[in-house]
């Protein structure tokens, strides 16, 4: 769990306990997740520009850290094999990042505003990302991009979505890839085919990635 005393907690969830605090960051820890073997975890914070930091699970020993970002990094994401890193940050871009290096790999850029949640598709080819400016963008992470724009239609009263978190889910044909689930700062669960959304936006333009 992460903390706004700029520290993430470690507990047993058999038994409840509290087994180890991790130290380093120097602001509050926004984002908290485990590699897919579950020997390690990366967290994000709102301090030292982005600061993101691999620990080694079992004795809480720093294994990495990935700098780059301009601003807090509210989301990270392992990819399904574990060897890349996603993150999304207040300076409005998603970057990707080879976990054994700490190496910076690309930057896609095509949101207007603060991101909120990144997320891979369960086979690793994809990535959807959530931001202030009330899109969800898809990126094909092996070929071209797919942008997909304005499809939260959910607004607060000041008329602002912030889509807060994001998750690949399972259409009624088994296929994980065509659906994502958003939800905004209001609770609100949007269901998004992606396919439908496609053919909606047609023209779209495409988005950048360095």
């Amino acid at each position: 769990i992460g903390g706004w005393d700029d520290s993430v907690h470690l507990w047993n969830a058999g038994t409840g306990t509290h087994e180890r605090t991790l130290i380093g960051h120097k602001g509050s820890v926004r984002s908290v997740v485990f590699s897919p073997d579950g020997q390690t975890l990366v967290s994000a914070s709102a301090g030292d520009n982005g600061d993101i930091r691999l620990w080694n699970a079992a004795t809480g020993d720093t294994r990495q850290t990935f700098t780059g970002h301009t601003g807090i990094v509210n989301s990270v994401a392992f990819s399904p094999d574990g060897r890349t890193l996603a993150s999304g940050s207040n300076d409005c871009t998603i970057r990707l990042w080879d976990v054994a290096t700490g190496d910076h790999k690309h930057i896609f850029e095509g949101h207007t505003s603060i991101v909120y949640s990144v997320v891979f598709s369960p086979d690793g080819q994809m990535l959807a990302s959530g931001s202030g400016d009330a899109t969800v963008l898809l990126w094909n992470l092996n070929t071209a991009l797919l942008p997909l724009r304005k499809i939260a239609a959910d607004v607060n009263a000041d008329g602002i979505v912030n889509i807060q978190d994001l998750v690949f889910v399972a259409s009624n044909l088994g296929q994980t890839e065509q659906t994502v689930a958003d939800v905004n700062a209001d609770g609100v669960v949007n269901i998004l085919d992606l396919v439908k959304v496609a053919a909606a936006i047609g023209d779209a333009a495409v988005p950048s990635v360095h």
